[in-house]
């Protein structure tokens, strides 16, 4: 029998590669959401609504999970209020239509950048922009909300996904810019990275969906690249001058050594990786040089 799951904030990477997957997946039936559906982007045997359709109508009666991806990646207070409130009332609506499990795509962020090891789920959050403190604010809403209800929900901590789809990483910057310029000029801080690729992000969360019980879900999962490829700025800028170079194209690299800057932006992620019995297959190195062809063959 089909299990039916909703993923909202379908205009966005990872929603889309996650509906796409599922989309072709007879163990489901899929429903998507978004303020506004964007035309052409349509998957077949989805079905698409409002996130208005979500709380007015009985779109989630008989819903097994929901996926929460929907939530602006911006510091704007407005914004971001609207944003709680919609979640606030998604899963005030899921708890009413005895939806089984919520998983709340949740960041990082909440831990803030200055860590002295990776973070793990009983980390001291430390969120210091308005959209991590916002994140935070929804998990505490979602778990206070289903609290002593039918329905399990659990908060997914991300980790930074790249990809040819995510313009705005500064590893597609300096790769964009190095094919204009043939040079790459940084300054290590020594700041650390945990990226993660994001169909990578995709595949352990379909393994997640597929292969855990909801009621055997933890309220936090941290989910982020193995140890292995938590990489300093230096030692990224140096496998994409390699890129280049494998590609037979000459960069003038410079790295000025600045202070220490002790950032660590990385997850432990064993947790999650206990539970879905899988880890990241797609090395850093690999998902450089997606993000280099994609940018140099257009």
């Amino acid at each position: 029998m089909s299990k039916t799951i909703l993923i909202t904030g379908a205009n966005g990477t990872l929603a889309k590669k996650l509906i796409e997957n599922l989309s072709i997946d007879n163990d489901f039936e899929v429903c998507a959401s978004s303020r506004n559906i964007e035309t052409g982007t349509q998957f077949d045997n989805v079905k698409y609504v409002t996130n208005i359709d979500l709380v007015r109508t009985d779109v989630l009666l008989n819903m097994d999970i929901i996926v929460n991806c929907a939530f602006p990646r911006e510091n704007n207070p407005d914004v971001l209020a609207n944003a709680m409130a919609f979640y606030n009332s998604l899963v005030l609506k899921a708890v009413k239509m005895n939806v089984k499990g919520i998983i709340n795509i949740s960041s990082q962020d909440v831990y803030g950048t200055y860590r002295e090891n990776s973070a793990i789920e009983s980390t001291t959050v430390h969120p210091n922009n308005n959209y991590a403190l916002a994140k935070y604010a929804c998990e505490l809403i979602g778990l206070s909300v289903v609290r002593n209800t039918n329905t399990k929900l659990t908060n997914i901590r991300l980790g930074s996904l790249i990809g040819i789809e995510y313009p705005e990483r500064v590893i597609n910057k300096i790769i964009k810019k190095a094919s204009e310029t043939k040079s790459i000029s940084i300054d290590n801080d020594k700041t650390v990275f945990g990226f993660i690729d994001v169909d990578d992000a995709v595949t352990g969360l379909l393994k997640f969906i597929k292969n855990t019980e909801t009621q055997n879900w933890s309220e936090t999962y941290n989910f982020g690249a193995k140890w292995q490829e938590q990489r300093d700025f230096k030692h990224i800028v140096e496998l994409i001058s390699n890129c280049f170079k494998k590609n037979g194209i000459k960069i003038d690299l410079k790295i000025n050594d600045a202070s220490e800057a002790d950032k660590l932006c990385c997850l432990n992620s064993q947790k999650f990786y206990s539970a879905t019995d899988w880890k990241p297959e797609i090395s850093l190195k690999e998902s450089i040089e997606r993000i280099f062809n994609g940018i140099t063959q257009n």
